[in-house]
């Protein structure tokens, strides 16, 4: 028999789980000009990073002079502060997460949306998400624990100089920042 105190608790966590999802698909899914003017003490929710193209041949080297293209993304300390501000829900999972030191994970993904027997790569692209390893387990297997970091088109990331483990190291980056 389940006593009335387990079953308060689990309402409880039913109703942050309803309000971190409903927060989520908002924030997340939806990004758009709005979401990206949020300032927060660790600056705007989406920030970019400028990324060295390798030349068409297919070598830095043969390139005269390497262009940039522009990768945006996710803070995650921004997004995380934006979501304890509108939940206090949020703010107590994280907490209770958390006691310690958050232990991250990051997921790349290739992405291929309709025909995946498309012989170009279309509309494809690489997803980034992250979450806490300290959520719990209940959180962590639904889609609304893991929060985007960044999307990419597979165009763009496949002419990043040092491919995606460059792209993994500015994620990092992202993290832990080497300044503030």
């Amino acid at each position: 028999m389940i006593s009335h105190a387990y079953r308060h608790e689990a309402a409880s966590f039913a109703e942050e789980d309803r309000v971190h999802e409903e927060l989520t698909y908002r924030l997340l899914n939806k990004v758009d000009a709005d979401l990206a003017k949020i300032d927060t003490p660790y600056g705007t929710l989406v920030k970019s990073w400028q990324v060295a193209n390798i030349a068409p041949g297919g070598t830095a080297a043969a390139a005269a002079e390497l262009d940039y293209f522009k990768i945006e993304y996710v803070c995650p300390m921004a997004l995380l502060y934006h979501l304890c501000s509108l939940s206090a829900a949020f703010l107590r999972k994280l907490q209770a997460a958390c006691r310690a030191v958050g232990r991250i994970v990051i997921y790349f993904d290739d992405v291929t949306p309709g025909n995946i027997k498309r012989p170009d790569s279309g509309r494809s692209y690489m997803a980034v998400y992250w979450t806490l390893l300290d959520f719990p387990a209940h959180i962590l297997c639904r889609e609304s624990g893991w929060c985007p970091l960044s999307y990419i088109p597979k165009d763009v990331y496949r002419r990043c100089r040092g491919g995606v483990s460059h792209l993994c190291t500015l994620f990092l980056r992202a993290f832990f920042p080497s300044t503030g």
